[in-house]
């Protein structure tokens, strides 16, 4: 449970949870299961699934709000347990210096598909001619400067 407690993963864990029914009867310790939450609505809908399935099998979840990147010193310490998701694009490096550590380890892909796009306000197609191109912001990027 110790080296379990010490994991960072990528949504792997799905795959664990679900096989962990069937290997154990009883939760091998009380002590929390830290699970990280962070700022976007797909990240928590993973999280709070693998808190269901980890409450069910009888073990002591915990959530707490956690800095995308600083939430690896938490895990390499032991703080934090688990990060359920995390895109390649922005913290690859940091799970891979994690993970060199020793103190992390990396469960591997859920195989969900994500899908980044980017929005502006209608109003914006006026002000911003060349929109929805995405060079087109180089020649209005002050409209988009301020809150």
């Amino acid at each position: 449970m110790r080296k379990f407690m010490h994991a960072a993963v990528a949504a792997g864990a799905f795959v664990m949870a679900s096989a962990m029914p069937a290997l154990a009867q009883a939760p091998e310790s009380d002590e929390p299961i830290i699970l990280t939450l962070h700022d976007w609505s797909g990240q928590y809908i993973t999280t709070t699934i693998m808190g269901n399935v980890l409450k069910s099998m009888g073990y002591n979840v915990e959530y707490v709000q956690a800095d995308y990147l600083a939430q690896f010193a938490g895990i390499e310490t032991g703080d934090l347990t688990v990060a359920m998701e995390l895109w390649d694009t922005t913290a690859a490096e940091a799970l891979a210096a994690s993970v060199a550590t020793g103190n992390t380890i990396d469960l591997g892909e859920t195989g969900m598909q994500a899908k980044e796009e980017w929005w502006y306000p209608i109003y914006m197609k006026e002000q911003c001619p060349g929109l929805p191109d995405w060079q087109a912001l180089n020649d209005c990027a002050e409209l988009f400067a301020t809150p």
